[in-house]
């Protein structure tokens, strides 16, 4: 199932304008660890926080992903597909 869910989201991703190779690399960190925050994931994909911020973003925006703690700084991020795979 989670294989399944990874290729469909790939799939959207890569049809969209705006997609980059650093879409699917921040998708499998998702995959790997579901609840994360911005630094987490620039740290991990070694890019800046600012090139990190930009594709949670895009995710949040996709519904992808949900900030869970309502917070300006070091907010977590939930990657809500996947982990309603174990619902």
């Amino acid at each position: 199932m989670a294989d399944a869910l990874r290729e469909s989201i790939r799939d959207k991703l890569e049809s969209r304008k705006d997609y980059s190779l650093r879409d699917v690399q921040v998708l499998d960190l998702f995959f790997k660890k579901p609840v994360s925050t911005i630094s987490d994931i620039a740290e991990k994909a070694d890019c800046s926080f600012p090139t990190a911020r930009k594709v949670i973003e895009k995710f949040e925006g996709s519904g992808l992903l949900i900030e869970t703690t309502g917070m300006r700084r070091n907010k977590r991020f939930l990657f809500k597909p996947y982990v309603d795979l174990f619902k």
